[in-house]
């Protein structure tokens, strides 16, 4: 995997050796701290082995919101990049992990909105207007505030239809897939998918015209 951060490339796997220092005495918050006020100093092999730690600890977070690989290594890189832009806010002195760990959570949640605003494009074929109704929304405020509505009305679905969205849609795991995950027959999460649409279209349309 290939990443151009600035000028520098950086390529997971293929990292320069790092001068080490003796890790006896230095805890690992204390590492990073080290190697990020390098990093601030223009020291390029420092902010690489930075980048290459917590691109390891970024996958971690990363998969508490998301299963698919290929998302989860997407917020890998899309929080590698918000660091190098926001890199000059750290504070030396202050612990690294809350920052990054912040940043990469930011991150998931952003991926995770795009997929639920995808869902609700595909259900538009088969389910109606939901797509319509989020785009309205949208205009009627913003973008962030769409998705924020698409987020509050899920989560407010019942339980059964909830989970049948979170798998089918978001997940994307086939009918199969989400059976055996659930222990729901197929004909019944088609059920619980489509009532959970309709409640999806319901709120939204009723959010937009309050």
């Amino acid at each position: 995997m290939f990443v151009m951060i600035g000028h520098w490339p950086v390529i997971e796997g293929l990292w320069a050796p790092v001068q080490q220092r003796d890790e006896t005495s230095e805890t690992a918050s204390a590492r990073w701290q080290r190697l990020m006020r390098a990093a601030q100093g223009g020291d390029q092999r420092a902010y690489a082995a930075f980048l290459k730690e917590a691109a390891v600890f970024v996958r971690v977070i990363a998969r508490r919101y998301h299963r698919d690989g290929g998302a989860v290594e997407d917020v890998v890189q899309e929080t590698l990049l918000s660091l190098h832009r926001v890199r000059h806010t750290y504070e030396p002195g202050r612990a690294v992990e809350p920052w990054v760990a912040a940043v990469a959570k930011a991150r998931a949640i952003d991926a995770l909105r795009v997929r639920m605003r995808r869902a609700a494009d595909e259900t538009e074929a088969s389910d109606g207007q939901l797509h319509e109704v989020a785009d309205s929304t949208a205009g009627a405020d913003s973008r962030h505030e769409a998705q924020a509505e698409v987020a509050a009305a899920l989560a407010a679905l019942p339980a059964g239809q909830r989970a049948a969205v979170r798998m089918l849609k978001i997940e994307e795991l086939s009918l199969a897939e989400a059976a055996a995950r659930s222990g729901q027959s197929v004909p019944a999460l088609k059920s619980l998918l489509h009532r959970a649409m309709l409640s999806l279209r319901a709120a939204l349309k009723g959010s937009n015209d309050a």
